[in-house]
């Protein structure tokens, strides 16, 4: 065996050996690319996200708990605008004795019932 010969056997060898490297990695990507896969490691980040973000929530609640309680509350009532607007109008239509609200928004003025000041 001469020289070129062993260079050109080293030669396939090593070829042989990329090419056995390449395929496992391919097999390594393809495994990373299912659908499974790549689901998992989504919620596996988003979970490690949400605890984060969770751990510092509840880190700014204790440091500043009468803010918190004045961003809920101012949260809350942006919810629930219409409710308590509703709530409202119809507490200062009863104590002003002001029938110019619909009987449906009228406490106690719905399904035939009448109000202690009307005769009707």
């Amino acid at each position: 065996m001469n020289d070129n010969d062993s260079k050109a056997l080293r030669a396939r060898a090593e070829a042989d050996s990329a090419r056995t490297r390449l395929a496992g990695t391919l097999h390594e990507i393809q495994q990373r690319l299912k659908p499974g896969t790549l689901a998992a490691n989504a919620w596996d980040s988003l979970r490690d996200s949400g605890t984060t973000l969770a751990g510092e929530t509840v880190g700014l609640v204790r440091k500043r708990p009468l803010a918190t309680a004045g961003l809920v509350a101012g949260v809350a009532a942006f919810f629930a605008r219409k409710p308590l607007l509703r709530l409202l109008s119809n507490r200062r239509a009863i104590a002003t004795g002001d029938d110019s609200l619909p009987a449906e928004t009228l406490p106690g003025r719905s399904h035939g019932m009448q109000h202690i000041g009307d005769r009707s």
